[in-house]
């Protein structure tokens, strides 16, 4: 299945990850995804260029924030 798993269980554990290469990417795109960026911080990437953030009190977006659909 291309490097493909599924996971059965109920707990799925990963690396950190880091900028470059997020704990979870994709085959073609290998620098966009999400990693761990801090304790407690989950950051979204795309093309290596950091575009939001979780954390414990919400999310932050970075750059230019474009919302569509109803």
């Amino acid at each position: 299945m291309g490097g493909v798993q599924t996971i059965t269980s109920r707990l799925m554990r990963a690396a950190d990850g880091a900028l470059a290469t997020p704990a979870y990417s994709f085959g073609t795109e290998p620098n966009t995804g999400m990693f761990r960026v801090g304790r407690e911080h989950n950051g979204l990437f795309c093309g290596g260029t950091q575009r939001g953030q979780f954390d414990t009190t919400g999310m932050t977006v970075t750059g230019i924030l474009n919302a569509t659909g109803t």
